[in-house]
């Protein structure tokens, strides 16, 4: 038994090391995850700022007008606020764009199957399939060392259901009440949920500054609902905060965003903290009548 474990150890410390041989090789990375490692430093494709939109020219200096290349660009999303842009002129780039935001830091998007792998490296992910509203099928992959490895826990037991504790199910009403004693109010998981479609809705916002008024906070409340599968209808009214899609309807977001400082919060993303710390100025220097309608739960509390 000593000699079975021993060489049980030796190979567990073995795959370790080798994971993070792997980890710590760029190169390596990029060819597994079946891309080419290229550097921002190379031959690329940049953007030019013409009136209310952007040119982008390819690394010979012409301007791009392959309609696949330039929807490529565009599903990138790099935000209009960067400055001297650079793109990955292939799709299987490990790095696909880079630019400075405006405080002049450099910053990165990569592509999803490096970051996967990256993240699996790290230990970092955890992902949940499910049926959810409807009968239709949700997949959510969470980024979170911490909540990688309590799910890794709790899958250790092998229960029927994930959520288990001491063999009894958590059901909603314990986790409400848990989130109401750890945050001193009445808090429960539905914040969560808005919390996210609100997020959404201000990020789609954020990345399309010139885009019709109109069109663009109906295309933010749809980008709300796609995930968690409601209709336009119930994410605007229950899971977008109305203040973000009105300051966009009015034409005000821009300004507002550029007078609020981010909130400086452990454990928020970078625009989690610029959309707490909108929301902050917007709600406490201004006199905001509260919406004309509120969500009503219904059934067991959160749900």
């Amino acid at each position: 038994m000593a000699k079975s474990t021993a060489a049980e150890a030796k190979s567990t410390a073995a795959a370790a090391a080798a994971i993070e041989e792997l980890y710590s090789d760029a190169q390596r990375c990029a060819e597994s995850a079946g891309l080419v490692y290229v550097e921002s430093g190379g031959p690329g494709l940049t953007r030019l700022r013409r009136g209310r939109g952007f040119t982008y020219l390819d690394p010979a200096g012409n301007v791009v007008v392959d309609a696949a290349l330039k929807d490529r660009i565009v599903q990138l999303a790099i935000p209009p606020a960067w400055r001297n842009v650079w793109i990955c002129p292939a799709p299987n780039g490990h790095l696909l764009a880079t630019g400075e935001d405006d405080r002049g830091r450099k910053q990165y998007i990569y592509h999803p199957e490096w970051r996967e792998l990256r993240d699996l490296l790290n230990a970092r992910t955890v992902e949940f399939d499910f049926p959810a509203k409807s009968g239709k099928r949700a997949r959510i992959v969470l980024r979170d060392a911490a909540v990688a490895n309590v799910v890794g826990q709790l899958a250790e037991q092998r229960r029927r259901r994930l959520f288990t504790v001491d063999g009894q199910p958590v059901d909603s009403a314990e986790v409400n009440a848990l989130l109401a004693q750890l945050t001193g109010g009445r808090m429960t998981a539905k914040d969560f949920r808005t919390w996210r479609g609100t997020r959404t809705a201000f990020d789609f916002l954020a990345a399309h500054p010139d885009a019709d008024p109109d069109v663009a906070v109906l295309a933010a409340v749809d980008a709300a609902a796609e995930q968690p599968h409601n209709t336009r209808a119930v994410a605007r009214e229950h899971y977008v905060h109305p203040h973000v899609l009105g300051t966009f309807a009015a034409g005000t977001f821009q300004d507002q965003l550029a007078a609020s400082p981010p909130l400086r919060r452990q454990l928020l993303e970078p625009d989690e903290r610029a959309l707490a710390g909108f929301l902050h100025v917007l709600l406490g220097n201004h006199e905001i009548a509260e919406p004309a309608t509120r969500p009503r739960p219904r059934g067991k509390r959160g749900r």
